[in-house]
């Protein structure tokens, strides 16, 4: 399939992508088969007759038939291991493990009898580790599944089909695969593939992590602030899409890993600077508001800005500092109109005033004039 080569994190811009909107759904059928029957051919005894004398010193052959039988139960127990066989039946596989160790413990056989029946122990603890293997393959298939579709909600709800449809599409037909598989039965195949589809989301959701931080950071302009880890999360948000895309994960989620981590450290930074700033201009504007006398002309107000400024402080010490850069804007602005409602008052006082002393200068002038008149006609 030939993906559309966009480059997600782009640099030092506020690119957010058209994305399609329509993507076939992700419909998903389980009707699952019996297991397949395991056949314990450890457990098949020898048809040699007994020879020899039982007393006597283990020969080559059964010396050698005594190790091939032992590493027959050492790799059936490691099968049932993988499959998490003693999760699912705990009281058999502690019996088995007891058999398992008392065998162990036994050692190396001496004479050809001890071969004989040591091998033959071998064998039987091999057969039960078998069987316990067989039974516990199809719940831990099942298990396996129920992760894998954990897996892919987790990268949909991460924005993974959004940020990048073609791939989640791609990753959905691979796990429509295993889900067949299990349904016919085949859970050793399941297994198999179902490990590399699981891989995919995982590294689907990371890169999807990494953009949403990414987008945030954009939207305060966080480069500003931190451009060394901006650069370096976006370059490695864009390796784990190219790595994805050659099916390299361990590489791919490790850049996606990092990708997190640098724009989680452009937030933190960028935060710690957009805070600082906005604290600033609160207080220049708070400083201006306590010049024009707003403390007294407008107290209420005042009051009112004062206490969102000093909620912001706290915010601020507790490292909560998106809340603190919110608080410091409102009470940046509401200080900016205390002053503006100060000042205003000032210039109507003074206004005032002036109204007042004209009058009482244009009274003084008229009892002057009168008095002159007055005067004259004396």
């Amino acid at each position: 399939m030939k993906y559309r080569n966009h480059r997600l994190f782009v640099k030092r811009t506020c690119v957010r992508l058209i994305l399609l909107a329509l993507l076939v759904p992700f419909i998903l059928v389980s009707c699952k088969t019996q297991p397949e029957e395991v056949t314990p051919e450890s457990l098949i005894e020898p048809d040699a007759p007994v020879t020899g004398d039982l007393n006597g010193p283990a020969d080559t052959a059964s010396v050698q038939a005594f190790e091939d039988a032992r590493a027959a139960a050492e790799a059936a127990r490691a099968r049932a291991r993988e499959v998490d066989a003693a999760s699912y039946f705990p009281e058999d596989w502690d019996s088995a493990e007891s058999r398992y160790g008392e065998a162990d413990n036994a050692g190396r056989p001496a004479t050809l009898g001890e071969a004989r029946n040591r091998a033959d122990e071998w064998r039987r603890i091999a057969g039960v580790y078998d069987d316990l293997y067989g039974r516990a393959l199809p719940r831990f298939a099942e298990d396996r599944e129920r992760q894998l579709m954990a897996a892919r909600e987790a990268a949909l709800e991460a924005g993974a089909k959004d940020i990048l449809p073609d791939r989640f599409n791609a990753v959905d037909e691979l796990a429509q695969a295993v889900r067949d598989k299990y349904d016919n039965g085949d859970y050793s195949g399941a297994l198999a593939d179902g490990t590399a589809v699981y891989d995919r989301y995982v590294v689907l959701k990371t890169i999807a992590d990494a953009y949403a931080l990414k987008l945030e950071a954009d939207v305060y302009d966080f480069i500003t602030y931190d451009p060394e880890n901006y650069e370096a999360g976006a370059d490695a948000g864009n390796n784990a899409v190219d790595l994805f895309d050659q099916g390299s994960l361990t590489e791919a989620n490790d850049n996606a890993g990092e990708a997190v981590d640098r724009f989680t450290m452009v937030l933190e930074n960028g935060w710690i600077g957009y805070t600082n700033e906005r604290s600033a201009i609160a207080q220049s504007w708070r400083q201006a508001a306590l010049e024009a006398k707003a403390n007294v002309a407008v107290r209420g107000e005042y009051q009112n800005a004062d206490r969102i400024y000093n909620q912001a402080h706290v915010a601020m010490r507790a490292g909560n500092f998106q809340e603190a850069a919110d608080s410091f804007e409102q009470s940046g602005v509401l200080f900016r109109e205390c002053r503006d409602a100060a000042v205003e008052k000032q210039v109507r006082a003074e206004e005032a005033m002036r109204l007042a002393e004209q009058k009482v200068a244009e009274s003084e002038a008229a009892a002057r004039n009168a008095q002159e008149i007055i005067g004259d006609e004396e």
